[in-house]
Formats: structure tokens, C-alpha cells, sequence
């Protein structure tokens, strides 16, 4: 087996492996019967923490009246007995005995000899039969509930549609209902004879467990800084995508969408970014498979994640070293669960709208505009008469209401040898702009199976298809001159003949509107995914768990591309159709060995880890194009059918393959004092011969001060937890073969053959190209007050990154242009906060809140010896965005606007673009005080990185009503609209915004915005504040268990309403501050070029749980 280019897999790892599979095979051959359930020994010790610990085991409940219980010593010592087993041997010879009920233990007093004893739960004289039933908040039945009467030895265990019938006495008295993982309630009978109950769950925010690499561990045990998204807070509330779910909900993850067009994804920021050129983007790991980061976690349906965890120090993202230096986000998607079978269906529909119009010159307004460019020029005017121009809005005219609906079915259970989970999704979301939209088909299995006491079996399979309808037309954008932004006006959008009008206003030439597009170009791309794992867990000791998995990934992408022979220009000039076609496909396979070991030793914990994982990808793409299509009847479908002089093809093929050794060990002390010691080897094909491997190591401390009995006796303070770590990880998301020295092909004219092939020179390789390096040290403090109903998370950190990939330039006579090598440094400091409140809890009324903030300062410390390096350029503007020493990363370049020319006279310290002044023309200011206008006079004018963000959130519940609300918000981000060079700025070639009817005129001389700026220099009038307050959703639920519909099939009906994007407070003008126009870049963000925006959604459903 090979690493790709030469990257030999190492034979011991080789025969490591064949090893580990034949040992598995031959403790597999040797497996014996399934284990029993409770394990202990303990000497002299008092009955009741006997009954604890089986309690703890088993989730048997224990009554008995009195104390007495507790003088009673017990020495004994258990290996995987039954309850009856253990129960006989531990009240052997003593004055008492047992009945077992369900899950409940009901410890009594033996009787005198010949006298008969009372029957438990009918005790003399029973008058009266109490029944009931047992539900959680949510209307589910509860199963195995205890149910009590006070001060007596009856009780009962509810069934499993959680009904119960208890005896009691003269139709009075006090019921005790309790459960595992529920607050116990009290219920005064009052010669009830039906009493139905709903639980609330408890507070497990200590006991919760957090998914980490390769494991899990109780919340109160972590010494990293993990931030957890349970499925709970999105219960019933309409989530088409995964990303939707990530925004505003954990401190320090800042999720910006790069558009609103349905399907599109976002781009992830965990504390900030710490790459140039490679990938600033999280990896991802589902249900243990390393996705990627380039991995679409959209083609997941988000009703069948159980958590999202973010793992953001170091000490938690060293276990993945190469690939952890952006954050990790664990997603864990829902198991079955022992017990009867589970039916859940879940339906909703609405539509969408576009939230706003951005303000454009109206017809009239534009023609008059026109007309006052070309009278200041000495020309004639074009429009006679301004008030007869057509007058024509062209972002309704491709904009629509957009239908919505989602349809989920669940079905789930096991008993004690197997558990399942099978799903489907069909999802249909149709986009603002027309024949634009979004199809999802997606289906999901999860099963387990013991197959005896030594081995478990798991195997998770996801199955994806999906269909983006790609808007074939652009609102706004840089395409001004046939955006819908920038068409004029005045431009009708039919012809007399009913055909579309074809003529370009106040220019030459022809031109294919808005409409014209949207009608006659489609744009499809189709894409089927398949990501699944299988896992033996095998554990032939107490305490040892050796585990394989094999995962692999199929990505498959088919993008199709048609412009219709029907376009009013193609028709005009018979140029026929265009098709393109591209498709690729991706297989991944990671193969996973781990053994891990458990000890608990008195005070002490021992938890180790140790493995190795391969993992190798491969990529191939083919594309192809023709022209001149006599007929649109084959569209794409038959690129054979036209000019084979028009034909185009190319094609691709890459591969890489990541080695990794890896380990993790865990010690508590009293669980008090915690230690968490992580390193982890890579050897990677991307990076040079010389530096292919490389360690990443991390330690983590965490002292759960709580635990001190000096702190014991503040009862108002229910936890108190302080974290430190310190760690590195690399990053390796470069190119495959980035360190190479490549060749590239061109084409050249030599005589009569205008199509000769050739070779250059491409990327000049670096035989010393290494992994990028981050180093964070991080502080947290965890404080729970008052029974953990408020609780404060705050996380202190501070991380740089070294050696950062980025592209030299090299001298012209190398023949080579540029060569990928390590230069830089990069820094992130910051603060989180996450504050989770259980504000009012009573049995009809209940209300959480949940709030997070964070900031983050970015700073560019080393640029390897150079001041600044360029990483935007636009055609037409030149320069906007730098990396600058010592400034942070994802600033905007450009000039700083004065104002305009109010007197031809020079102006002190502003320097307009002509040599010849003119009134009203956009002045700047002259940093160099030299009188001419030049790149020296630019400078950074602004910054898209915020001061802060977070998010906020809401429950309220009320009988069977719920409330939930959501907001997001950024403060201090800037954006710089680069469309502005076109609609801003009296440009005849598009339309301009709405405020350019108060530009400088002789009639408006004291307006600061210029009469005619067609200059394209980026300036401080194209950057605005993006702070923003959004309401993601809202959401109104109404419960109806199955008993008050009296239907015992169904256990509960919700039927709920929400909308999505309500409101948006901003002072940005245009379409949405929550922009991106570069997509996931590394350096350049808060770019706007009026994009697709997000919607506003309504929609209302119902789910059923049966």
C-alpha cells in the first residue's frame, strides 16, 4: 500500500494491521455469552450505599422505611450478576426482603414465621384503584416510572404506554411519582380516580456527556473548551440546512452565509482565521468520519443530528493535529433506542420572499440623468420626453414568492441486543429568483447490535441526492450592464410583437435583460453523496475496548449548463445555443484502529487512548463545451450536436493520503484534579520529501474547585470549574501537490496553426514546504449557581500560527512566476462568554435563555521580511484588500473620500482624478500632499472584522404551548460594497441607486455625492457599517398527547408556525450585511457586490410521534 507521490506506507504499519485484524478474528471465534449487569466489591460497608451503587449500575430505584437500613455492614464482591443474584446475596441472613417490580426494588421487612404476608402494592384495606398515566413535558409516555404512595410500602412501575394502577386506602393520601433523569413530583390523590402527570427532565448539565475526538467524556470532566448544540433546541423548528443550526448558538463560531440562494453554504470562522492561501474552514468529523473541510454538511438532514459539538482549544483539537488548527465540529447524528418502536413524521410548508428592494432611479429619474451627463458634455440629450420612458423594476421582474416544503419520516427502537434508526427527508425550496431552488432526497441508517457480551457492531450510512437550480441571472453583482441592478430602467421588457425587447438603452449593441436571462438560461447541478462507517467495538477485559471502523465517502457532481438559442441576442445575430458540462467524483476511504483503557482505581481515574488512521482520496473531473446549437431540444444532453470547431474539453485527476498515529491519556484525581495529556503524528502526501511528518502535542488541567469542602457549604454555588491548556496543531489544506514542480499546457499561434499545444513552467516546487503551526494556550472558568439554573462559561485565549503557506514571488528570469513557501505569522486573541439560564420552572410554566458573545483580534505579526502583500485585485478598481503588517487580517484598501468640488480653486489636501477641475466631480484625500492623485494617497479604510458577536435565545412554555425565538448579531464589522463603482456613481452604462437623485448640480451645489464619478477608485464611499441584530426564527407550538385525542396510537401531535429572518436591524443600505461575495477565501471577507440575498420564510407544519 502506497501514500500517493512515493509516500511508502511504512511495513510495520502494514503488518501492525494484519496483526490487529487476525487477533480481532481470533477473540471474535472465542466470544462468549452477553454479560450480566452489576460488578462491585465492597467490605464493611452500609447497606444503603450497597443499594446506590446497584442503582448506579443497573437504574433500579430502591424504597424501605427508616434508618435502621443503614446500620446494616455488608461485605460482598460481584462479577456481571443479575439484580436477583446480587439482591439473595447481600440480604442473606438479614431481617429483610425484596420485591422486584419493573425497575423498582422494594426493600421490607421479613415476617414471623406462619404469618401470612401483605401483598406490596395492595396493601389491607385497599378502598380504591387509582390510574393514571406518565408522560414527559413533550406528551411521550414514560415507561418504568416509579410510582409511590407516601409513607407506605405500596408502589407500582407505569407500563409501557405509561399508564399505572395503584391500590391505596380510602381514596387518599400522597402519590410519589419518580424516574432516572427526571424531577420527582408529588400529587395530594383527594379521591381522584384519575391522575395523569407530565415530567419535567433534570438538569444534566454536569452529567451530560460531550462528544471529543475518538470518544466522549461527562461535561464536568473536560478540561478543553467545547461548545455543544443539542437537537433539543430546534425542536420543531423548521431547519432546511445544517449550517442554519450553527449561527449565533456557540461563542466564537462566526458562520457568515455567502448568499441566500437556497442550497448555497456558509463559510466558518472558530476564533478567527489563521491562513493566507490554505483554508481557514473547520474539519468536520460525522458520526466519527473525517469529512473534510470542504465537506457540504447540507447534504445532511438536520432532524437527524442528536449534537453538534465544537472543539475549539487546542487540547481538544490536537487529537486530529494536521487538520485541527481551524476547529473541529463533531456532528452525531440520532441512535435507536431500546424499547418499542418509535414513528415520527414530520411535515411543513410555506413560502419565502425577498425581504427588501434596494432603492434604483426609476425611469424617469434615470433618463434625466442621462440627459444632464451629456448637456455637461456639450451633447445633445437622448430622451426628448422623460415622461414618456418606460419605467421598469427589474428586481421584481425576476423576483418572486417562493413555495417551501419539507416532508421527514423516523423510525426507531431495539431491544437489548440491537438498537436501529432509519430516516428519510424529501426537501423542495424554491428560490426568491426565478427558476432558481434547492431539492434535497436524502436517507439515513443507524444500527448497533451486541453480538455477544465482548462485541458490539455499529454502522451508520447516509445517502444524499440533491439538486441546485443555480440563479441564471444576477440581482445585482459586477455583470452591471445586465444585472437587475444595473439594466436601465428605461428599457422596456417587451417588444409590440410580445417578444422580449432586445435594444440596449443609451448604448450600442444589443442586450439580453434580466428576464430575458432568467426565461432562457438553466443552470442545474446535480450531486449524490454517500458517507457511511462500520465499527467493531471489542472488549474482551473490563475496562478495554480495542475498535476498528472503516468509513468512506462518494462524492459524485454532475454541473450542466444551457443558454438557449432563444436569447434575444443569440436569436438576433443566429449564434445558436451554448451548453457546458463538468463532472467529477471523489472517493475517500479512512480506515481507523484505536484500543483504549479504563480504570478506576479508588480516588483515581485512568482513561488511555492510543491508534492510527490512513486515509486516502481521490479526485477526478472531466468538462466539456460546444456552441452554435441549431436546437434547443437536446440542450446539454447531446454536445455532439453542433460545430465540432466549437468543442472544448479538459479534464483533471488529483489524489492525497494522511498517516496518523495518535494518542490521548486522561487522569482525575477525587474527581477534582484533572489532567489531559494529547499528541498526535501526521505524514502527509502534500507537503515535501523533507518534511512529510510532523507532531502535534497538547496538555490540558481543569480543577473542579467545587469539589473542595471549603466550598462545599456556599449554597448558592452549584459548580465552580477552572481549565488551562496549551497545544499545537497544524494545518495542511494546500493543494495536492502544492510542493512539486509543475507543468502547465498552453496554446500558441506559430504560422498558418493559430492552435499549437505547449508546456510553461507552473508552481516551482519546495522540497522544504512544511505544515503550518498553531500554538493556543486557553484559560476557562465554568460557575453554576443556584442548582445549576444559571450558568456562566467564559474562555480566555490567545493563539498564533507560524510558518503560514503562502505564494513568493519570484524573479522573472526563473521563468516561474511564484513559489509556495512558509513565510509569516499570524495572531488571534480573544474572549468568550455563554451564559444558560433557567429562568422560571413550575409545572405549567417554564422558561430558558441561552446567550453567547464573543470577540476576536486578528493581527498580522510576520510577513517575511515584507511590509504588505496583495490579495484582492478587481479589474476595474485595482487593489482592495492587503495584508498589512501588523493589521488585521481582511482590511479594505482604497482612498479616503473628501467630498465633492464645490469651487474650481485648489482645495487644500484633496486631489480630485482629473487634471482639469470640474464642480461636483468626487474629490479624495491627498495623504502625500503632492496635488496628483496616486495609490500612495490609499490606505486601509476599513475593517470586516467585528468587534463582537453572538446570539441569543428564548424558550417559554406554557401548558402545551411553546414560544421559541432566536436572535444573531454582530457589532463593528464593516463592508465594502465593490457594486458601488457601478450603481454609485453616475455611470450611463447602469442604473444608479436611488441616492444619486441628490447629486451635485448647480441646482444642488452643497451635495457631498459627485454628479459624475465613472472613476472606479476604491474609496471610503463603497464602505459602510455591517453591525446587524437579525431574528433567525420564531416559532409557535401547540401540543396534543394521544390521550386527550383518546387515540393510543399516537403518543403526541405538534402543529406549530415559524418565521424565518422576521426582521433585520442594520443601517446598511442594500440587500443583507450577512454577505460574502468571495465565498470561503482565506484573507479576503465583507466583500458585497449585492448578491443573493436571504429570505424571509414562513411556514407552518406538523409533527407527528407515534
Amino acid at each position: 500500500m502506497y501514500l500517493s507521490h512515493g509516500m511508502k506506507m511504512p511495513f510495520q504499519l502494514r503488518f501492525g494491521s494484519v496483526k490487529f485484524l487476525l487477533l480481532l478474528a481470533g477473540l471474535l471465534a472465542i466470544a462468549g455469552s452477553y454479560a450480566q449487569e452489576i460488578s462491585f466489591s465492597e467490605k464493611n460497608a452500609p447497606l444503603n450505599k450497597v443499594f446506590n451503587i446497584i442503582k448506579q449500575q443497573s437504574g433500579f430505584d430502591f424504597f424501605y422505611k427508616g434508618n435502621a437500613i443503614n446500620n446494616i455492614k455488608v461485605t460482598a464482591t460481584v462479577n456481571k450478576a443479575s439484580i436477583d443474584q446480587v439482591l439473595s446475596l447481600i440480604l442473606k441472613d438479614q431481617p429483610y426482603t425484596y420485591v422486584v417490580t419493573d425497575k423498582t426494588v422494594i426493600i421490607r421487612q421479613k415476617q414471623p414465621e406462619n404469618k401470612p404476608e401483605k401483598q406490596v402494592t395492595a396493601p389491607a384495606p385497599a378502598d380504591s384503584t387509582i390510574k393514571g398515566k406518565v408522560t414527559d413535558k413533550k406528551g411521550d409516555p414514560l415507561p418504568a416510572v416509579t410510582v409511590r404512595l407516601k409513607g407506605a410500602l405500596t408502589a407500582t412501575a407505569t407500563a409501557a404506554d405509561g399508564s399505572f394502577s395503584i391500590a391505596v386506602p380510602n381514596g387518599n393520601g400522597v402519590l410519589e411519582f419518580s424516574y432516572i433523569g427526571y424531577v420527582a413530583e408529588s400529587i395530594a390523590i383527594n379521591h381522584q380516580a384519575t391522575i395523569n402527570i407530565q415530567l419535567a427532565a433534570e438538569d444534566k448539565s454536569m452529567s451530560e456527556v460531550v462528544i471529543v475526538g475518538y470518544g466522549e467524556v461527562a461535561k464536568k470532566d473536560l478540561t478543553g473548551s467545547v461548545s455543544t448544540i443539542k437537537s433539543e433546541a430546534f425542536e420543531n423548528v423548521p431547519i432546511v440546512t445544517i449550517d442554519q443550526m450553527l449561527q449565533g448558538k456557540a461563542p466564537g463560531l462566526q458562520v457568515s452565509s455567502i448568499s441566500g440562494q437556497p442550497g448555497d453554504g456558509t463559510t466558518i470562522r472558530i476564533r478567527g482565521g489563521n491562513s493566507l492561501s490554505a483554508s481557514n474552514e473547520p474539519l468536520y468529523v460525522v458520526d466519527g468520519i473525517v469529512a473534510g473541510d470542504d465537506f457540504n454538511p447540507n447534504l445532511l438532514n438536520p432532524e437527524d443530528v442528536s449534537s453538534i459539538d465544537i472543539l475549539k482549544d487546542a487540547s481538544s483539537t490536537a487529537i486530529y493535529g494536521a487538520r485541527g488548527s481551524n476547529g473541529v465540529i463533531l456532528i452525531t447524528t440520532k441512535r435507536g433506542k431500546s424499547g418499542r418502536d418509535r414513528i415520527s413524521l414530520n411535515a411543513y410548508t410555506g413560502f419565502q420572499e425577498i425581504p427588501k428592494y434596494i432603492a434604483m432611479m426609476n425611469g424617469r429619474e434615470y433618463a434625466q440623468l442621462v440627459n444632464d451627463q451629456l448637456v455637461s458634455q456639450g451633447k445633445p440629450i437622448f430622451y426628448t420626453n422623460i415622461d414618456t420612458v418606460a419605467n421598469t423594476n427589474w428586481q421584481r421582474e425576476i423576483t418572486q414568492k417562493a413555495n417551501q416544503s419539507n416532508l421527514s419520516a423516523q423510525i426507531s427502537g431495539g431491544d437489548q441486543k440491537s438498537t436501529y434508526l432509519l430516516s428519510a427527508n424529501y426537501s423542495d425550496q424554491e428560490g426568491i429568483i426565478m427558476n432558481s431552488g434547492y431539492k434535497r432526497y436524502q436517507f439515513r441508517s443507524n444500527v448497533a447490535r451486541n453480538v455477544n457480551k465482548m462485541l458490539e457492531v455499529n454502522s451508520t450510512l447516509n445517502v444524499a441526492s440533491s439538486l441546485t437550480e443555480n440563479n441564471p441571472v444576477s440581482l445585482g453583482g459586477l455583470d452591471y450592464y445586465s444585472s437587475a441592478l444595473g439594466v436601465a430602467p428605461s428599457m422596456p421588457v417587451y417588444k409590440p410583437d410580445g417578444t422580449f425587447f432586445l435594444k440596449r438603452e443609451y448604448s450600442s449593441g444589443n442586450l439580453n435583460h434580466p428576464l430575458a436571462q432568467a426565461t432562457y438560461i438553466t443552470n442545474p447541478i446535480k450531486r449524490n453523496n454517500v458517507l457511511g462507517n462500520i465499527t467493531l467495538n471489542f472488549k474482551p477485559v473490563e475496562g478495554l475496548t480495542i475498535k476498528s471502523s472503516f468509513g468512506s465517502q462518494l462524492d459524485f457532481i454532475k454541473n450542466n449548463r444551457y443558454e438557449s438559442g432563444q436569447l434575444p441576442v443569440a436569436k438576433a445575430n443566429n449564434t445558436g445555443g451554448v451548453a457546458k458540462i463538468s463532472s467529477s467524483q471523489e472517493i475517500m476511504y479512512l480506515l481507523e484502529n484505536t484500543v483504549s483503557y479504563n480504570k478506576q482505581m479508588g480516588e483515581h481515574n485512568f482513561n488511555a487512548l492510543a491508534g492510527m488512521t490512513y486515509q486516502k482520496d481521490y479526485k477526478e473531473s472531466v468538462n466539456a463545451s460546444g456552441s452554435k446549437y441549431p436546437t434547443d431540444g437536446m440542450s446539454y444532453n447531446n454536445l455532439s450536436g453542433t460545430d465540432q470547431t466549437t468543442y472544448a474539453i479538459g479534464s483533471d485527476y488529483t489524489d492525497y493520503a494522511i498517516v496518523s498515529y495518535l494518542g490521548r491519556v486522561n487522569y482525575g484525581f477525587k474527581s477534582k484534579y484533572l489532567v489531559t495529556v494529547t499528541g498526535r503524528v501526521d505524514g502527509s502526501s502534500r507537503f515535501a520529501v523533507n518534511n512529510k511528518y510532523a507532531f502535534f502535542p497538547a496538555v490540558a488541567f481543569a480543577w473542579r474547585a467545587i469539589e473542595e469542602p471549603w466550598l462545599k457549604n456556599i449554597t448558592a454555588l452549584s459548580n465552580l470549574k477552572l481549565r488551562a491548556s496549551y497545544g499545537k496543531v497544524g494545518n495542511q489544506a494546500i493543494p495536492s501537490y502544492g510542493s512539486l514542480t509543475t507543468l502547465n499546457q498552453a496554446r500558441y499561434i506559430l504560422g498558418a496553426n493559430n492552435n499549437t499545444l505547449g508546456y510553461i513552467q507552473g508552481n516551482y516546487g519546495n522540497s522544504n514546504l512544511k505544515w503550518e503551526t498553531t500554538s493556543q494556550y486557553d484559560l476557562g472558568i465554568e460557575v453554576g449557581l443556584l442548582k445549576n439554573r444559571l450558568n456562566f462559561e467564559i474562555d480566555l485565549y490567545s493563539k498564533r500560527t507560524d510558518n503560514l503557506l503562502n505564494n513568493q514571488q519570484l524573479p522573472e528570469q526563473t521563468g516561474y512566476s511564484s513559489m509556495l513557501t512558509n513565510i509569516g505569522a499570524v495572531s488571534n486573541k480573544g474572549i468568550e462568554l455563554m451564559i444558560n439560564s433557567v429562568n422560571v420552572k413550575t409545572r405549567r410554566f417554564s422558561w430558558t435563555s441561552s446567550f453567547n458573545i464573543a470577540a476576536n483580534k486578528n493581527k498580522v505579526v510576520d510577513l517575511g521580511g515584507v511590509d504588505y502583500i496583495l490579495t484582492k485585485n478587481i479589474t476595474y478598481a485595482g487593489n482592495v484588500s492587503r495584508l498589512t503588517l501588523g493589521g488585521p487580517v481582511g482590511t479594505f484598501w482604497g482612498a479616503t473620500y473628501y467630498g465633492t468640488r464645490k469651487t474650481l480653486d485648489p482645495v487644500k489636501g484633496a486631489v480630485g482624478v482629473s487634471s482639469t477641475p470640474k464642480l461636483g466631480e468626487a474629490l479624495y484625500v491627498d495623504r502625500k500632499e503632492d496635488g496628483v492623485l496616486s495609490v500612495d494617497d490609499y490606505g486601509v479604510i476599513g475593517n470586516s472584522n467585528p468587534d463582537f458577536f453572538g446570539g441569543f435565545s428564548n424558550s417559554f412554555t406554557y401548558g402545551r404551548f411553546s414560544l421559541d425565538f432566536y436572535m444573531s448579531f454582530s457589532s463593528g464589522n464593516q463592508i465594502m460594497n465593490i457594486a458601488d463603482a457601478f450603481y454609485n456613481s453616475g455611470d450611463l452604462l447602469s442604473n444608479q441607486y436611488k441616492t444619486m437623485v441628490n447629486r451635485w448640480s448647480p441646482d444642488n451645489p452643497t451635495s457631498d455625492i459627485p454628479r459624475f464619478s465613472r472613476d472606479y477608485i476604491p474609496n471610503t464611499r463603497w464602505v459602510y457599517d455591517g453591525s446587524y441584530l437579525r431574528m433567525k426564527s420564531l416559532t409557535l407550538g401547540y401540543n396534543l398527547p394521544g390521550r386527550v385525542l383518546k387515540a393510543k396510537w399516537i403518543q403526541n401531535i405538534n402543529v406549530y408556525v415559524s418565521a424565518s429572518n422576521l426582521f433585520l436591524l442594520t443601517s446598511y443600505p442594500y440587500y443583507d450585511p450577512e454577505s460574502n461575495a468571495y465565498g470561503k477565501d482565506a484573507t479576503v471577507r465583507g466583500f458585497d457586490a449585492t448578491n443573493y440575498p436571504q429570505n424571509r420564510a414562513f411556514v407552518g407544519g406538523v409533527k407527528f410521534d407515534l
